[in-house]
């Protein structure tokens, strides 16, 4: 199960094709990428979210919270306003990226499409 077996940092190859298929987010490195612990190299990816509202923001996050815990992967994350940063890196691989934070980014994009769906029925 890559959510919650051996996790192991991507290859230079897998990140760039895997970043290729998420073109809204962008890998950070070194101070940016989230981590608490500054040894060794660190890469991350991130995401910005914009939503109509505050509430829809809260909305977003409090629907993706499941999604993380699911998982057992837990972001960095903050709001302000009507805008959700997002970032992930692994830290049982080094603070690198793996398949379980393109995953992640993958089952957020899906529920941001979902929340943009549903704007714009409404």
């Amino acid at each position: 199960d890559v959510m919650r077996g051996e996790v192991q940092a991507m290859s230079s190859a897998a990140l760039a094709d895997a970043m290729s298929r998420l073109p809204m987010w962008r890998l950070i490195e070194g101070p940016e990428a989230p981590s608490e612990a500054l040894t060794g190299p660190q890469v991350g990816i991130e995401r910005v979210y914009d939503f109509p509202s505050f509430l829809e923001a809260m909305r977003f996050m409090a629907e993706a919270a499941p999604i993380f815990e699911e998982m057992d992967h837990h972001p960095r994350w903050t709001n302000l306003y009507r805008r959700v940063s997002v970032a992930l890196t692994t830290h049982e691989a080094g603070n690198r990226v793996t398949l379980r934070d393109t995953e992640a980014a993958k089952r957020l994009d899906a529920l941001y499409a979902k929340f943009a769906s549903d704007q714009e029925r409404a």
